[in-house]
């Protein structure tokens, strides 16, 4: 059935966990206080840590990680996953998501980051989000484009492109 998979291994452990049939979550929640909750992985492996104490599990049949940081400013950082969607939720307080992009491609809303290659960053109750790492970028709270790949930006104005070019490093 749909299961939701809480971490049971002490800090430092392996894992392994088989979510099975169905849609299936593993599951981690912060405290009433301040958390830094991070996570990354690989296809197949799962890297997750709650105020410094990390795991490592070895997955299959999952389709989300979801974090709950409850109360207090709460600090998530994540690097997008190949095989697992995420659910971010900030919870009370003032709460911070960041996120390294590899140097992908980046769509991102008010609630979700999407990266080329990799299943949604959804987050929900999250204050500040920064994106660092990106190939390319584009957002829907302005109608600009960004690289960093040259120096080039595309700028969307009144539903014309327009190129700028900034000045490279020997000044042309």
């Amino acid at each position: 059935g749909n299961d939701l998979i809480n971490p049971g291994a002490a800090a430092g452990e392996a894992n392994t966990i088989d979510g099975g049939a169905d849609v299936d979550s593993f599951v981690l929640t912060g405290d009433l206080g301040a958390n830094v909750i991070v996570i990354s992985g690989t296809s197949g492996t799962l890297a997750v840590s709650i105020d410094g104490a990390a795991s490592t599990a070895s997955t299959s049949n999952l389709e989300t990680v979801s974090a709950t940081g409850l109360d207090g400013n709460d600090t998530f950082t994540v690097s997008p996953l190949t095989d697992l969607a995420y659910a971010l939720d900030g919870g009370a307080g003032a709460d911070a998501l960041n996120v390294d992009a590899g140097g992908g491609l980046v769509v991102q809303s008010s609630v979700t980051i999407a990266v080329a290659g990799s299943f949604p960053i959804n987050h929900t109750a999250i204050e500040t989000v920064t994106v660092t790492n990106t190939g390319f970028s584009l957002d829907d709270k302005s109608d600009r484009w960004s690289c960093g790949i040259l120096g080039i930006e595309v700028f969307l104005l009144l539903g014309l492109a327009a190129v700028s070019h900034q000045q490279d490093l020997a000044g042309h």
